[in-house]
């Protein structure tokens, strides 16, 4: 097997399409990957979002076709309590089309009402003050799903993000009409409260300052050296400084990415392609040598040889995880870290 990049989102895509009900939608699993036990989405859907995301990048034919009855899916799915995994990955998935030109009306309709749905759910449980951050990757998705979310739904902004939207995109009058060309469609199903896109994006770099203050005084972050959260916290700070339009925004980022780096080489072994202790938050996967998001993370940001290892044998075992290849052979970490 030649181990690259493009094998690793390629590995990634043909993971979440195994664990995709094509008539649902969405990716589900069984614990043990055991026939017997109660099926369920994959941690709020983020393997869902991945395939998706996958789908829309390699553009076969027929890709775009599933990835908009995902993003449909998705939409009429209410979010669970790590919302902010959902919300961030949409959110990377919509600058992932902008970026390459795409423009199709169906499926930048159907995204962004599944980022409506999660930004609404994530607002409402953010509210105007601000707190301690906590469980970082959760603080740090948040965060820069709210800061993406205000700037790409204000590019064609609804009156407030939580009304319902039509299939097509547009706001819906209460008695069902289009605002615009008074067809009927449709409601999709709203879940949080309404905010508009620059309240968004408000509460959004509200968690940011906070963050940045926290860090100014602590020399880690709450979720210190976690085998299973650094790779989540590292990438919502890098699709923060990738996609961001800011550049004081992209600036903070940068800083707080190159401040998490500089925790995470203290700790990684290469040799060994672990990250070692002492641990804030740990699974039995991580203390038995897996660490299944840190050597996907290594694999698909510097090529270390004992990743791909891991990732090659892990080719016919097929754990969720592996859908994160898709994310991790996009983002790219700053320079100074590869």
């Amino acid at each position: 097997m030649i181990l690259s990049r493009q094998k690793l989102f390629e590995l990634g895509l043909e993971n979440g399409l195994r664990y995709l009900d094509r008539k649902a939608g969405l990716c589900f699993y069984s614990a043990d990957h055991r026939p017997g036990f109660q099926r369920r989405l994959h941690d709020d859907a983020q393997s869902t979002v991945l395939t998706a995301g996958g789908l829309l990048i390699r553009d076969a034919p027929g890709d775009s076709a599933l990835a908009l009855q995902i993003l449909r899916a998705l939409a009429r799915t209410e979010p669970s309590w790590n919302v902010g995994f959902r919300l961030f990955l949409l959110c990377w998935i919509a600058n992932e089309m902008l970026r390459a030109g795409r423009r199709d009306a169906e499926l930048n309709a159907a995204l962004k009402e599944a980022i409506v749905g999660a930004a609404g759910v994530v607002a409402a449980r953010r509210p105007g003050h601000v707190h301690r951050p906590g469980y970082t990757n959760f603080w740090l998705l948040d965060l820069a799903g709210l800061i993406l979310a205000g700037e790409y739904l204000a590019q064609d902004a609804p009156p407030c993000v939580g009304a319902a939207l039509c299939r097509d995109g547009r706001t819906q009058r209460p008695d069902g009409s289009c605002s615009r060309d008074r067809s009927r469609h449709k409601a999709a199903p709203t879940f949080g409260t309404a905010h508009s896109p620059a309240e968004l994006r408000q509460r959004g770099l509200a968690m940011l300052r906070e963050f940045v203050r926290l860090q100014s005084r602590l020399d880690a972050p709450e979720e210190f050296n976690s085998p299973t959260y650094f790779p989540v916290q590292v990438s919502a700070l890098i699709g923060l400084r990738q996609f961001c339009a800011d550049p004081a925004v992209v600036r903070r980022a940068a800083r707080l990415e190159k401040w998490l780096w500089r925790h995470f080489v203290r700790h990684y072994d290469e040799a060994a392609g672990v990250l070692t202790g002492p641990w804030s938050r740990a699974y039995e996967e991580d203390r038995d040598g897996q660490q299944p998001l840190i050597r996907l993370m290594m694999a698909g940001f510097r090529d270390d040889a004992p990743a791909w290892k891991w990732v090659a044998a892990q080719v016919r075992r097929q754990p969720p995880d592996l859908a994160w290849g898709i994310l991790f052979a996009r983002l790219r970490p700053g320079a100074d870290r590869q």
